[in-house]
């Protein structure tokens, strides 16, 4: 992992923060270890990048030292090295994996996160999670487990989960009832639906996917 002539700190220290804005760019954040203010992060407030301009911009090892003495000064209140962090493609999605044919569900092909493209693959890095085998060899596939989304309620209905469906661990929190179906009037009252496909949506009924653990049972405690 590289590491940045960088740091990202917090100071609560409302004058300090008022300097920092109105100097800008270059404002003194620490005379001793000589980082220069020259952003902030947005959204966050009271939280500043800094720059040490005479260092390498990227290096190996981390600069302990340096770091140490910002979070030594009396106008920082919490300190950490900035890093270069590496992005990859996924999978592409002509690759073909050996379960492509495992279940007969008519969305399995399209959850590669599931299956294991390493046979095709083996210098890439390892993308997907490979569950065949768990559910094979040790025979995992959430029978006997039971899980409550806290969420916007689920279609408990739907064909690949009213199998699964389990009311003892389900009540609508917002009118004190157990019925915790969506109010599909609003549209995106449908993420709580999403994650218990995920979780334990049936397999081999040649409907949509599969889910992760795909014998649990799955409730839901609405409240959105």
């Amino acid at each position: 992992m590289d590491r940045r002539n960088e740091a990202i700190t917090r100071s609560e220290r409302k004058n300090d923060n008022a300097q920092l804005r109105y100097h800008g760019v270059h404002t003194c954040v620490c005379d001793d270890c000589r980082y220069v203010h020259y952003d902030m992060v947005d959204g966050i407030p009271n939280v500043y990048k800094v720059r040490r301009e005479d260092h390498p911009e990227i290096h190996h090892e981390p600069f302990h030292n340096m770091t140490n003495v910002l979070k030594q000064n009396n106008k920082v209140n919490w300190a950490k090295q900035g890093f270069s962090k590496n992005l990859y493609k996924r999978v592409p999605t002509d690759v073909r994996s050996r379960y492509e044919r495992y279940f007969n569900d008519e969305f399995w092909n399209l959850q590669w996160y599931e299956q294991d493209y390493r046979n095709n693959y083996k210098n890439e890095m390892a993308l997907d999670m490979n569950l065949v085998p768990v559910y094979e060899e040790l025979k995992f596939t959430g029978k006997g487990i039971r899980v409550a989304i806290i969420d916007d309620g689920i279609e408990y209905t739907h064909d690949d989960l009213k199998d699964n469906y389990d009311e003892e661990i389900s009540i609508n929190l917002n009118w004190n009832k157990k019925d915790p179906m969506p109010r599909y009037e609003d549209p995106t009252n449908s993420h709580g639906t999403r994650c218990a496909g995920e979780i334990a949506m049936a397999a081999n009924n040649k409907k949509c996917g599969v889910g992760v653990a795909y014998n649990a049972k799955i409730g839901d405690y609405k409240r959105l």
